[in-house]
């Protein structure tokens, strides 16, 4: 289309010296933004949000505080509601042992007893990295979580690191309101060690699709579906036969209407880095040929969303002569074509830029991304499709 829509900045409500933006809608489509500020003069970081309302952002509400945090690029917190309220919170809190040995902390908002309660959904105790959650709920009670484990890993030395039985793993329990922690389960006990999860849930079954580890170093997209309470063996959505040996740290996306699931995703295989999306009309069971959807020099950084059963935006990072840009382009799931790219903002390329957010909200695409400058800062725009 020649005419690309507008877009339109959407006033942030996140202010200087913040970055990590997560985009989720609800249950009743109120959408919620969430962001990190930067530690202030004793060291503290905060966790804030903020909901769409009458298309302008609330005003801040502080989820924590904390000053033995772990504040990552790519392994953000995020938050996930239920009937237009903070249901679920996470974030990354420091243990002692390594660089990197991080707990997952978990915030509910238990609205019948007016409390809230901080729990860590993992019992291992291990120095190890825990982190890169996923999490949606499942009815009003319950949320579940999706994480990257690395119990593992635990005393696993540098020379150790082609040992699978050493590897990162991928587990999931489901969390109550009330801080329960149940039905605790391991999805797959060989995963790439810091690609983002990513969680859709749709009807009574939820599909989770993370970035897989073979014994060849192959490290391609996989997805596993939550049935009656039980994970499926992991499935391949497409053979790109990346073989890299470490972590590309970007992860894919899922989402899903009804039995439409889409999947988008950076690869590097072949030495060609490419963003694909593929299509499953079967709940996540079998997958079509993925489409391209990058320009030809992409960073990858994907998120998508469905505008509706038939259509989804994706967006991902192009490097460009500027450094880079975030761009979206809007796909025909049925005919598999794909509109021109358009280009939403000018980024960096750093890796501070972090991963920019997308969601479809009441006719329109919301964008958020952490932009860099004298201060970094959460900013945020709108593109009216309709």
């Amino acid at each position: 289309n020649s005419n690309p829509r507008p877009v339109n900045v959407l006033k942030s409500p996140a202010g200087s010296s913040t970055e990590l933006p997560y985009l989720t809608k609800d249950n009743t489509g109120r959408l919620f933004l969430s962001w990190v500020k930067a530690p202030n003069n004793n060291g503290e970081v905060s966790f804030k949000y903020s909901r769409l309302i009458n298309g302008n952002w609330s005003p801040p509400e502080t989820i924590a505080n904390g000053n033995d945090w772990f504040v990552n690029w790519a392994d953000f917190p995020s938050v996930t509601g239920f009937d237009g309220k903070l249901m679920a919170a996470h974030w990354l809190h420091k243990t002692p042992g390594h660089t990197y040995s991080y707990e997952v902390k978990m915030r509910l908002s238990d609205i019948k007893n007016k409390k809230d309660t901080v729990i860590t959904p993992h019992f291992d105790q291990t120095a190890t990295e825990h982190g890169f959650v996923s999490m949606d709920p499942i009815d009003g009670d319950k949320v579940l979580a999706v994480w990257l484990d690395g119990r593992q890993t635990a005393n696993r030395a540098e020379d150790e690191y082609g040992d699978l039985s050493k590897a990162m793993t991928i587990r999931s329990a489901v969390i109550g309101r009330d801080g329960s922690v149940t039905n605790r389960q391991m999805i797959d006990s060989t995963v790439c060690d810091c690609c983002q999860t990513s969680l859709a849930i749709t009807g009574d079954r939820a599909i989770v699709a993370y970035r897989d580890r073979t014994e060849d170093e192959i490290r391609d997209i996989y997805v596993s579906r939550y049935e009656q309470g039980q994970w499926t063996e992991p499935n391949i959505v497409h053979k790109d036969e990346w073989k890299i040996g470490g972590c590309p740290v970007n992860g894919p996306v899922i989402r899903a209407s009804g039995d439409t699931v889409v999947v988008a995703w950076f690869t590097g295989a072949n030495e060609q880095y490419q963003v694909k999306a593929a299509y499953s009309f079967d709940g996540g069971s079998t997958f079509r040929k993925p489409l391209r959807i990058d320009e030809g020099n992409p960073i990858g950084r994907v998120d998508a969303a469905f505008i509706s059963e038939g259509s989804v935006a994706i967006s991902w990072m192009e490097k460009t002569d500027e450094k880079a840009a975030l761009k979206y382009r809007i796909v025909d799931i049925e005919t598999d074509v794909a509109q021109s790219p358009v280009k939403v903002a000018a980024m960096s390329a750093d890796r501070k830029s972090g991963f920019p957010q997308l969601e479809f909200h009441n006719g329109a695409l919301i964008f958020a991304w952490t932009a860099l400058g004298e201060e970094t800062s959460v900013q945020t725009t709108t593109v009216s499709l309709y």
